[in-house]
């Protein structure tokens, strides 16, 4: 079977994914922005999903299309929305999907380099002006919905149920329980693939952790407030917060993760748990504290492999772990173990194979 992996734009740390899926199955690695589609049987999408365009609406392939398997890493809505909350997100992502295919067509792929102009002042105005708010309940997580949020994962969910309804897609894999059930919610199937053990993400090194703690992701978006009220309460109490948001990969990220003690999540979807940060703080003997409550950690345990608080608690709590390095140790050692004893990438590969072999005598 001849297999492609084709990586998203937006390159980091989906890029190291896509990478590593193409190492496990010793396949060429093929941009989502070039011209002409890969020849193969089956195509495997690493990213978030819209950035996909061209192969999600089916247009990209000539000749005989191979099967095709989307890898989604960004989260879709939350589940359990009301049905007027869905009608009217389903409305927005829908202009949402129409401002980004028009700034493609005038020559700025929405979100990439140079993106903005009309459309992107289109898709402010139509996320200012959606109404989902208030409390949902997802799970076991009760959670705020952010409407400007909302719009984007909603234009990803109807991107993702168009392509497969028009037979575009064949499988769709996704990092999160909770996209699981969402999709569900929306008449697509599902396989739950969370992000696999991967020696790019870094080792353990034997050296001195002299950054007390540090956050490493954008600060730009709905985090920004709480990252910065964050920043300034641990400096009331003497404690230095480290922030990296950008352009931090391979080696130079791994040699500052072993020079933390403790890495901080703060949640962007509060319905979706940032599980490549827990990665990248296991692998790298980092302890992650993270903003709770944490939807659908397993087979992470809050306690056991992290530390989870509400956001006004974060100070006090990285104080008390702080103040005692043995505990920091004790859970950043048992995070390890946990992450040793995940898939890796050639697990995954195996997978995707079977799932297109079984898929392909039937097809």
């Amino acid at each position: 079977m001849r297999v492609v992996v084709v990586r998203s734009r937006f390159g980091g740390v989906l890029g190291e994914v896509a990478q590593g899926l193409a190492q496990a199955f010793g396949a060429p690695l093929h941009d989502a922005d070039a011209a002409d589609a890969p020849a193969a049987d089956l195509a495997v999408l690493v990213g978030a999903g819209i950035e996909f365009d061209r192969a999600l609406r089916g247009r990209w392939w000539r000749g005989r299309r191979p099967q095709v398997a989307l890898w989604g890493f960004d989260p879709f809505p939350p589940p359990g929305l009301d049905q007027a909350e869905k009608a009217r997100g389903e409305r927005a992502g829908l202009r949402a999907g129409r401002a980004r295919r028009l700034d493609s067509r005038l020559g700025h792929p929405f979100g990439g380099p140079g993106a903005g102009g009309r459309a992107k002042r289109w898709l402010r105005a139509l996320t200012l002006r959606s109404r989902l708010s208030g409390q949902v309940q997802t799970h076991d997580l009760q959670t705020t919905v952010d409407p400007r949020l909302a719009v984007v994962t909603f234009e990803r969910l109807l991107a993702v149920r168009a392509a497969v309804s028009r037979g575009a897609i064949d499988h769709v894999l996704v990092s999160s329980p909770a996209s699981v059930r969402t999709l569900a919610e929306y008449g697509v199937h599902a396989h739950y693939e969370p992000v696999p053990r991967h020696d790019g993400f870094g080792a353990r090194r034997d050296q001195v952790r002299d950054l007390p703690v540090l956050f490493v992701g954008m600060s730009r978006d709905r985090r920004g407030d709480r990252l910065r009220a964050l920043a300034a309460s641990l400096e009331g109490r003497g404690i230095p917060l480290t922030i990296v948001d950008r352009g931090l990969y391979g080696e130079a990220r791994t040699a500052l993760l072993n020079r933390a003690r403790i890495l901080v999540n703060l949640h962007k979807y509060p319905w979706h748990f940032e599980r490549i940060r827990f990665s990248l703080a296991a692998a790298n003997g980092a302890l992650l504290v993270s903003e709770g409550p944490i939807a659908d950690p397993a087979p992470m345990e809050p306690g056991v492999h992290l530390v989870a608080a509400p956001t006004t608690e974060l100070p006090a709590v990285i104080e008390s772990l702080l103040q005692a390095p043995a505990r920091i140790e004790a859970l950043a050692q048992q995070a390890a173990a946990l992450y040793a004893a995940q898939d890796g990438f050639d697990a995954v590969a195996r997978r995707l194979t079977a799932l297109a072999g079984a898929a392909g005598a039937v097809r």
